[in-house]
């Protein structure tokens, strides 16, 4: 296999023809040899680093001599140094004599012949010896396949003996490609027009232009690149013209606008497939991810371009014909390996997280398109920063973008892995956890990538329980650099809301982002979100080389967009509660606009508030209006959801609330409301009455877990407010850990999930014993250690610990281990030991090592 560097080459067989033209003698000094001598006889000759590649003829007595003598240079690098060496032919004498030079690069001259037919080089007087003042005119350009192959053929005649046969045959074989070359860019041109003709349809094809922007960039940067200097193979160039034949009906933008809506689809499945042609195309040519200039280091390529070639013309076909078409898109990925119940059961022992999916829905069609847009194109695009840092304030819409960015990505099947950390999710944050999830989720993108983490795995089954450091390296880097030449085109991961990651593995992870991401195969690109805060500013701002930031602004276009989304979501609202298709006015709308502080977040809590199922959508929305003008006007209509709902005046209802909501917010996982009865010691169906109230800021059904709409939420609740001026935060996490302890003694007991024999191999339990375990249960025994961890030292929750190690301890293991959460126990008998007073140490110590014997038995 060819190995070069890309920066420094013509593409693969590339041919240019250098010519020397003629020489203009400004001043000449003739030499003591010279002395009857009035003109010079001028001959040049050319180097190519230390061989000499031209040598011309000598044009006697003449001060301006002109040769017109070229020669081929056959794939040379940009930055090869070429030298012409002007001599003056001196008769009867032992040898010429050098009498100036030039230099210049490969790259430098063909930029120059660019612009100019002819280039004059000035030229210097060689070793200081100055014969006078000379210029050179040259040329450097590329030659068509039939001019080389002539040009060879007529050299090659004069020969007394015959060229190296090899020597003819490549460079006739590079002239070859040149014709492909000027093919694929007129092709090419002709595809960019059609698809030029569907970006500027816009709305009207709103389902397929972010798929033909994609192709229509990709495709540009192509071909600006090859109009001059590449060449290919014909596979490429026949895949290029079932392109064009496919596009042909894309000519005339108006008939596209007037015709749209009936081959909306097909013409999805089009685009789609063309973003896969042109990934393809840019890596063949050498201007992708690989780093590579070479074809024949994609592995594969030429039996996936015939694949795609052939699907090309049958979308060709079935649109002619309006037919519709199977959604199967043929890949650029190199996709030859076979899956097997192997490496099913070897990712098995990855700890992903528990549910990896955003409860965003994404951007409303038709809002957010330009900075969409932005983010999917940059990462496409190569280039030497693959991470893209997206922040912005509480609210502004980051995380329904990221959203937007992996459903486009997740359609084209190049969404490699996604995490979004959450307050509420905190088993996303658990280090192991996070880098096995996007080990998973790459391997579930690729079948090598899979066969290559499995390999891994198989080779050393305690990688798993490495440190954090040693799993990026050996499961995820290494097996991704071995696998990097069956990748064409991006693979994208996308870090969501990394600002709410645990304070534990927080910083961890800002460094892994910052300083080991880059070192993935470029081909990796990677989207992350977050609020602009100040640790991760200052990590990534000092790897600006490897992450491009790209801050969120409220600008115009948000303005615009909630516009969109506000209309939108007042229909509902009419339409449920019988109201005037024109209610609530043009005037009453662009207040609501202008209140929004360009915050996607206001915008949707004001009209989940509004309209409520229960509501009086006039009267609240008059609530919402007549709120002031202020900068926490985000927490003034938590405030007024709140103040709307209930009797705050009632000290048991405030209470409760406050406990229910708090709880909900310091949840690591999302609880049910029968969990948080149980938790908050309330009467059962307390929570459920309560929380039907707050559509508009938690999201809840019966008998399902309850989670806030949006982190911000979590700030206003946990936090001193005009509806709990006294919060106390060192209570409330209190309250959490008793209401942990109360639920661990009141359902742990010997064999509480009724096994019929004790023996019984984890993996032999069914599934059903879980329904012996009350929600309740289920997360205080997964949790009650790192709500201990985070609450102050105190006696009363000391007491209850001293019970639980003393009369539960064992029943405890018992539930953890059918959960399959034993890795936790040695972590939560650290926090323990770091919370007990020395008098209970000795207890601590005996239950450690029993707890060791009995996870390792």
């Amino acid at each position: 296999m060819l190995k070069r560097r890309a920066a420094s080459l013509l593409p693969t067989s590339m041919a240019l023809k250098l010519v020397v033209c003629r020489a203009e003698t400004i001043d000449w000094h003739p030499g003591l040899r010279d002395q009857y001598k009035k003109s010079p006889n001028l001959y040049v000759k050319v180097y190519d680093r230390k061989h000499r590649i031209l040598k011309t003829k000598v044009v006697k007595q003449k001060i301006d001599p002109s040769w017109d003598e070229s020669c081929i240079l056959n794939s040379p690098p940009l930055s090869t140094i070429l030298t012409f060496c002007l001599f003056h032919d001196v008769p009867l004498v032992g040898s010429d004599v050098n009498v100036a030079k030039a230099e210049t690069s490969v790259g430098d001259l063909l930029e120059r012949c660019r612009s100019e037919t002819d280039v004059w080089l000035d030229m210097e007087g060689s070793r200081g010896k100055s014969r006078g003042t000379f210029r050179l005119c040259v040329s450097l350009r590329a030659i068509a396949a039939q001019e080389v192959i002539t040009k060879v053929a007529r050299e090659a005649s004069t020969l007394e003996s015959p060229l190296p046969v090899g020597k003819v045959m490549d460079t006739i074989e590079a002239a070859q490609g040149l014709d492909s070359s000027s093919k694929l860019s007129d092709t090419l041109d002709g595809v960019l027009s059609a698809l030029k003709n569907i970006v500027e349809v816009g709305d009207a094809l709103a389902k397929v232009h972010p798929y033909a922007n994609t192709a229509w960039k990709i495709l540009t940067s192509v071909y600006n690149i090859i109009q001059h200097q590449q060449e290919t193979d014909n596979e490429v160039v026949k895949l290029a013209e079932a392109m064009a034949q496919l596009y042909s009906f894309a000519t005339d933008v108006e008939s596209l606008k007037k015709h749209s809506k009936s081959f909306e689809d097909i013409l999805l499945h089009i685009t789609m497939q063309t973003v896969e042609c042109a990934f393809l195309i840019q890596e063949y040519c050498g201007h992708g991810f690989l780093e590579r200039v070479f074809q024949t280091s994609i592995l594969g390529a030429t039996k996936r371009i015939v694949q795609m070639t052939n699907e090309l013309l049958r979308l060709k076909d079935a649109f002619a014909q309006g037919m519709a078409v199977q959604t199967t898109i043929v890949s650029a990925k190199i996709l030859d390996k076979v899956e097997n119940l192997e490496n099913l059961e070897l990712l098995k022992r990855l700890r992903c997280a528990s549910s990896n999916s955003s409860s965003s829905e994404g951007c409303l069609r038709g809002t957010r398109t330009e900075v969409i847009k932005h983010i999917a194109l940059s990462l496409t695009i190569p280039s030497e920063r693959q991470i893209i840092w997206l922040s912005g304030v509480a609210g502004s819409g980051k995380s329904t973008i990221a959203t937007s960015v992996s459903e486009h990505f997740r359609v084209l099947g190049r969404l490699g892995a996604q995490i979004r950390f959450s307050r509420n999710h905190g088993d996303r944050s658990d280090k192991t956890v996070i880098l096995h999830t996007i080990a998973s989720g790459l391997a579930n993108t690729h079948p090598h990538i899979k066969q290559a983490i499995c390999n891994t795995l198989a080779h050393d089954s305690h990688l798993v329980e490495a440190p954090p450091g040693t799993q990026f390296q050996e499961l995820i880097l290494n097996p991704l650099n071995s696998v990097k030449g069956h990748l064409v085109g991006p693979l994208i991961i996308v870090i969501d809301a990394l600002d709410e990651c645990a304070e534990d593995s927080r910083s961890w992870m800002i460094e892994l982002i910052a300083n080991s991401f880059p070192k993935l195969p470029k081909v990796f690109r990677v989207l992350v979100t977050s609020r602009p805060e100040s640790d991760m500013t200052m990590i990534f701002s000092k790897n600006s080389a490897a992450i491009y930031q790209c801050p969120l602004s409220l600008n115009q276009e948000n303005n615009s967009d909630i516009s969109v989304y506000i209309h939108h979501c007042l229909k509902p609202i009419r339409d449920l509660h019988g109201l005037d298709p024109l209610w609530p006015g043009t005037d009453t709308v662009d207040q609501l606009i202008n209140r929004s502080g360009n915050l996607f977040i206001w915008a949707a809590t004001a009209l989940k508030f509004v309209g409520e199922r229960t509501a009086q959508p006039k009267k609240r929305l008059e609530a919402v209006l007549k709120m002031s003008f202020r900068e926490d006007n985000l927490d003034q209509l938590y405030a007024l959801a709140l103040e709307s709902n209930g009797d705050w005046a009632d000290p048991e209802f405030r209470e409760s609330t406050t406990a229910i909501l708090s709880t909900i917010a310091l949840a690591k996982l999302p609880m049910t409301d029968s969990a948080i009865d149980a938790m908050c010691d309330l009467q059962v169906g307390s929570t459920a009455s309560i929380l039907q109230h707050f559509g508009s800021v938690i999201q809840w059904n019966v008998g399902h877990p309850a989670t806030t709409l949006h982190a911000s939420f979590n700030d206003f609740i946990l936090h001193p407010n005009t509806i709990t001026p006294n919060f106390d935060s060192a209570m409330v996490k209190k309250s959490l850990v008793l209401g942990c302890f109360r639920v661990l003694q009141k359902h742990l007991r010997f064999n509480i999930c009724n096994l019929p024999d004790s023996h019984l191999l984890n993996c032999e339990v069914p599934a059903s014993v879980k329904a012996h375990l009350p929600d309740s249960l289920t997360y205080t025994s997964r949790f009650w250690g790192s709500h201990l961890a985070e609450s102050d030292f105190d006696e009363e929750v000391l007491q209850l610990l001293k019970e639980f190690l003393a009369n539960k301890f064992l029943f405890w293991l018992e539930v953890v281990s059918v959960q399959q959460e034993f890795a936790a126990v040695e972590q939560v008998l650290r926090i323990t030991e770091q919370y007990v007073q020395v008098g209970v140490a000795w207890e601590l110590s005996k239950l450690s090592k029993k707890s060791t014997w009995l996870t390792t038995a």
